[in-house]
């Protein structure tokens, strides 16, 4: 047994993954998702790609892409400006997918990481399942040529949840 599997199953014994990701990701293939590097497409095609489909500025489209290629984004800006459909477009010119969620005002950590039921289950939270989602894809990617390469997370309207009780635990 390697030591990567050991600590997989340490981890389900101790129950920290959850009822669903059980269901759904073979333990013994998780550890098979941390080595995958995302492919970057050519940053001139992301901007070619997303410019072709909607109107944005050049400039806005170079860093949003850079920022995802970093790691994470957060597009800010007034209602009605195009932040959704740009998110939809960088993660089609990604070849991810996108998971979609919009926070509220009554979001606590039981909506974005999860908890435990009453029935000795658990239910995922927004970003747990899509931390799973994304494993999956990663997964299926292995085993199917054109499948999707990630998935990612779109947290609509961040601003609106309380950002303490919702992702304090995060983070």
């Amino acid at each position: 047994m390697t030591e990567s599997q050991q600590s997989v199953d340490e981890l389900e014994e101790s129950g920290v993954f959850l009822t669903a990701a059980r269901a759904r990701v073979k333990l013994d293939e998780i550890a098979l998702v941390a080595p995958q590097e995302l492919v970057l497409p050519k940053l001139e095609e992301v901007v070619k790609r997303v410019r072709a489909k909607g109107i944005f500025d050049e400039s806005a489209v170079r860093a949003a892409a850079v920022g995802l290629a970093a790691g994470h984004l957060i597009l800010s800006g007034p209602p009605g400006t195009g932040k959704t459909f740009l998110a939809r477009l960088l993660a089609e010119a990604f070849e991810a997918t996108l998971i979609e969620e919009t926070a509220n005002p009554e979001w606590s950590v039981y909506d974005t990481i999860g908890a435990p039921t009453v029935d000795g289950g658990n239910v995922d939270g927004s970003v747990t399942a899509a931390i799973v989602e994304c494993a999956v894809t990663v997964i299926e990617r292995g085993k199917h040529a054109g499948h999707p390469q990630c998935s990612w997370l779109l947290i609509d309207e961040f601003n609106r949840a309380e950002i303490d009780r919702a992702f304090g635990s995060l983070f």
